[in-house]
């Protein structure tokens, strides 16, 4: 009788000359395969009712979204303000004083470079003091987490833009206006439209475009719309200098 690797041939079904190596094979395994009644069942798992009723309590509105990790609350700024003082040993009148003029000058674009800084007096400590953007970048990884700078301002700006409108009104001869206004001043003159008003320069900022109030607060019909033309332009501008890159998240405050 012939035999295979597998098994050997069923004395029922004997092997022809003209049989194959493969249909031998066949023959030999069913007889080895176990019937219906020797086949395993399958276990249905058991249902614990106990934890069934507990997930059943749950109520899926007990999950709040969350909003962006990179979000920055009042407190977490004030903590910010206080590192970088205590570093430099100065108050922290100073330091917001150094941070508003570093956001004037462009300090929170995404572009700015860490070097920026502004050469600052305090009249508490009497200690005079370079103040980096590096400072708050530093300051911002370790008390909210991550180095978005711009999100900082972000939170400050009603503070930062009341300050100044006030300083308008007691220094109107002072220079608030910030890069973005210089930058919107010369595409207005291109088109032949009048410049931005003092108010409307001070408020126009890249980290201000949230604020639903800033045309009142700039006294102003078209400065919200000047801002989306501009950082439509910009992100525009971003995608065809990196058309590879993936679009950025969206933010509640809508700027990049």
């Amino acid at each position: 009788m012939a035999k295979t690797d597998r098994g050997r041939a069923s004395k029922s079904q004997p092997v022809s000359p003209t049989t194959s190596v493969e249909e031998v094979d066949v023959i030999g395994l069913e007889e080895d395969l176990p019937s219906s009644q020797d086949s395993v069942r399958i276990q249905v798992p058991e249902l614990d009712p106990e934890l069934e009723n507990s997930l059943l309590s749950f109520d899926p509105g007990q999950i709040r979204k969350k909003q962006s990790s990179k979000d920055v609350t009042k407190q977490q700024c004030v903590e910010i303000l206080d590192r970088v003082a205590r570093v430099h040993i100065i108050d922290r009148s100073t330091v917001f004083g150094a941070f508003s003029e570093l956001a004037r000058r462009g300090a929170m674009n995404a572009g700015a470079s860490d070097g920026m800084f502004v050469e600052v007096y305090c009249p508490v400590t009497g200690h005079l003091a370079d103040i980096s953007r590096y400072d708050f970048v530093i300051a911002t990884q370790s008390v909210a987490g991550h180095k978005t700078i711009r999100k900082v301002a972000e939170t400050l700006a009603p503070e930062m833009i009341s300050v100044a409108l006030k300083l308008l009104i007691k220094q109107p001869m002072q220079d608030l206006k910030g890069d973005l206004a210089n930058r919107i001043d010369r595409k207005l003159s291109l088109r032949d439209k009048d410049n931005l008003t003092r108010k409307e320069a001070i408020c126009c900022c890249t980290y201000t475009q949230w604020m639903p109030n800033l045309n009142e607060l700039a006294e102003s019909t078209r400065l919200k719309s000047l801002l989306e033309e501009d950082l439509g332009a910009r992100r525009k501008k971003g995608k065809k200098g990196n058309p590879g890159a993936r679009p950025a998240s969206g933010t509640r405050r809508g700027s990049s």
